[in-house]
C-alpha cells in the first residue's frame, strides 16, 4: 500500500494539489484556443528533445560541466530547424499556396457536378429498383452529401474564428519559439523543481507515473509524425499518377488527417473521391479509392504495428471505439488525444494496481514489472 499516504500532512498536501490541479484544468479548458500553439510546440519539443540530448552527450566534457553544451546543442538544433523551415517555405509553401487558390476556386464547380450526379445519374441507376427504395436511397444520399458540405464549411469557419480571432493564439505563435528554447535548455531544472514540490515519500510514485506518460507520449508523437508523413507522400504520389489535382495539397490534407487514428485515412479520401466523382469518370473514382486503400493497408500492415503499436498497444477495433467516444466527449481534441490518453490511463491503472496489492510492490519493483510486461 502507499505508506506515504498514512501521514496526515502528506494527505493534506495531496488534497491541496488535487484542488490546484482541478483549478488549473478549468483554466486550461477555458483558454484552449490560446494553448493551441503551445500544444504544437510541445509536439515539436518531443521530437527535438532526443536530438538535443544526443548532441549534448557528444560535446566535450568541460562544456557539459558548465551547461554550455546544452545551450549550444539547443542553438544548433534551432539553426537546423530554421534551415529546414526556410527550405519548406521556399519549395513547399508556394506549391500549396497555388494549389490551394486553385482548389478554392474549383470547389463550387465540384460540388455542383456531384449534385448533378446525385440528381440526374443516380435515379437512372436505380430505375430497376422499386420506387420506394429508389426514392429513399436518393433522399438519403442527397441529405448525406449536404450534411458533409455543411459540416466541413461550418468546421473550417468555426476553427478559423476560434483560432485566428483569439489574441492569445496570435501571441502564442510569437512566444512559442522562445518558450520551446527555455524548455529544451532547462529541462532538467524544470524536472528537479517539479519533484521538489512533491512530498519526499511520494516522489517515487510521481516519478513512475511521469515516466509512464513520457514513454507513451514520446513514442506516440514521434511515431504518429512518421505515419502522417508516410501517408502524405504515398497519397501524393498516387494522386499524381492518376492526374488528380491538386495532388500535393490533397496528399498533405490526407497526411494531417491521419493524426486521427484509423479513421483519418477515410476522412482524407473524401475530397479526392468527390473530385473524381465530379469528373464523371467512375473508373477514376475506383482508382482513387484503390490508392487510398493501398496506402492505408501499407500503413496498417507495415508501419502501424511497429510504430504506433509499440506505443499504445491497442487493438485496431479498440482504437476505433476510443476515437468515436473521444469525439463525442471532447470533439476534435477527443479524436486527437483520446488514444494516448486511454493508453496512459491503462498503464497508470496497472502501475497503481501493482502498488496496492497485498504485498505492496515498491515503485521500483512495480516499474520493473511494468517494463517487463509492456515496454
Amino acid at each position: 500500500m502507499f505508506d506515504w499516504f498514512s501521514d496526515a500532512r502528506i494527505r493534506n498536501r495531496v488534497i491541496l494539489y488535487t484542488i490546484s490541479g482541478l483549478l488549473l484544468l478549468w483554466i486550461l479548458i477555458r483558454g484552449a484556443a490560446a494553448l493551441v500553439p503551445f500544444f504544437l510546440g510541445s509536439i515539436l519539443i518531443y521530437v527535438l528533445m532526443p536530438v538535443v540530448d544526443w548532441l549534448e552527450a557528444r560535446a566535450p566534457r568541460v562544456w557539459r560541466g558548465k551547461r554550455v553544451a546544452r545551450t549550444l546543442s539547443v542553438v544548433l538544433v534551432y539553426i537546423l530547424m530554421i534551415g529546414l523551415l526556410v527550405g519548406v517555405v521556399v519549395i513547399f509553401i508556394p506549391i500549396i499556396r497555388d494549389q490551394g487558390s486553385s482548389f478554392v476556386e474549383e470547389v463550387p464547380g465540384w460540388i455542383e457536378s456531384v449534385q448533378r450526379v446525385i440528381t440526374h445519374d443516380l435515379p437512372r441507376w436505380l430505375e430497376k429498383v422499386s420506387p420506394e427504395i429508389s426514392t429513399a436511397i436518393q433522399t438519403n444520399v442527397e441529405n448525406l452529401f449536404d450534411q458533409i458540405v455543411d459540416s466541413v464549411s461550418a468546421g473550417l469557419e468555426a476553427t478559423a474564428k476560434t483560432l485566428f480571432n483569439t489574441v492569445g493564439f496570435v501571441i502564442g505563435l510569437v512566444i512559442v519559439p522562445f518558450w520551446g528554447f527555455y524548455i529544451l535548455n532547462d529541462q532538467r531544472r524544470f524536472s528537479r523543481s517539479f519533484y521538489d514540490l512533491m512530498p519526499e515519500k511520494a516522489r517515487g510514485d510521481v516519478h513512475a507515473v511521469v515516466e509512464i506518460m513520457d514513454r507513451l507520449l514520446s513514442a506516440y508523437v514521434r511515431g504518429q509524425l512518421v505515419l502522417c508523413l508516410s501517408v502524405a507522400v504515398g497519397t501524393t504520389i498516387g494522386l499524381l499518377i492518376l492526374g488528380i489535382e491538386p495532388a500535393v495539397l490533397l496528399g498533405s490534407i490526407a497526411g494531417i488527417l491521419d493524426i486521427i487514428s484509423y479513421l483519418g485515412p477515410y476522412l482524407g479520401a473524401l475530397i479526392p473521391l468527390i473530385i473524381a466523382m465530379a469528373s464523371g469518370d467512375w473508373l477514376l473514382v475506383f482508382w482513387v479509392a484503390v490508392v487510398f486503400f493501398v496506402v492505408q493497408q501499407a500503413e496498417n500492415l507495415l508501419l502501424l504495428p511497429k510504430i504506433q503499436g509499440d506505443a499504445v498497444k491497442f487493438h485496431p477495433a479498440v482504437v476505433m471505439v476510443i476515437v468515436v467516444v473521444g469525439a463525442e466527449v471532447a470533439g476534435v481534441w477527443g479524436m486527437l488525444l483520446g488514444v494516448p490518453a486511454a493508453a496512459i490511463f491503462r498503464d497508470v491503472f496497472r502501475y497503481f494496481s501493482l502498488r496496492t496489492t497485498e504485498r505492496g510492490a515498491t515503485p521500483e519493483l512495480a516499474m520493473e514489472i511494468m517494463k517487463a510486461r509492456l515496454f
